[in-house]
Parts: structure tokens; C-alpha cells; sequence
């Protein structure tokens, strides 16, 4: 039972409404390619490159989080 909840605290990781989605932004990228000048391009690459590192630091800090809520438990089996 507590190794289903672990895989389920994991997946959630994952899972987040604010991630962005991704996919929209390679598409436009791969359009701007296909039919835009440069500064098109330089727009679409430059929205994908945020939007990736928006949904880094979402997954940052759901790390972080979960770092901070096991270090407890962490330090007591250090200790031992």
C-alpha cells in the first residue's frame, strides 16, 4: 500500500495544471520553419524557451516541496 502511494505522489509530480503545454509551442515552432521570416522564428523559439522553463521551475519547486516535507524523516534515519 505505501510503495501505490509513492508511485502515486511521483506521477503527480508530473501532472500539474500549470504546466504549459508544449506541444503547441513545438507546432509553432515547426510552422514558423516552414512559413515565417526570421522574426517569427525568433518569436516561436523564444516562446518555447520560456514556456520550458516556466514548467521547469513548477517542477522545481514540486520538488523542493517534497524535499522539505521528507527531511525530516530523512535525518531521524540519518541519525540512527
Amino acid at each position: 500500500m505505501a510503495n501505490e502511494d509513492k508511485i502515486e505522489k511521483d506521477e503527480s509530480m508530473f501532472k500539474s495544471k500549470l504546466y504549459f503545454n508544449l506541444r503547441e509551442a513545438v507546432d509553432e515552432v515547426k510552422d514558423s520553419f516552414q512559413n515565417g521570416d526570421a522574426v517569427d522564428k525568433a518569436k516561436s523559439i523564444s516562446k518555447l524557451l520560456g514556456k520550458s522553463a516556466f514548467n521547469l521551475a513548477v517542477f522545481t519547486g514540486k520538488v523542493g516541496v517534497e524535499v522539505v516535507k521528507r527531511l525530516p524523516e530523512q535525518l531521524e534515519k540519518h541519525k540512527k
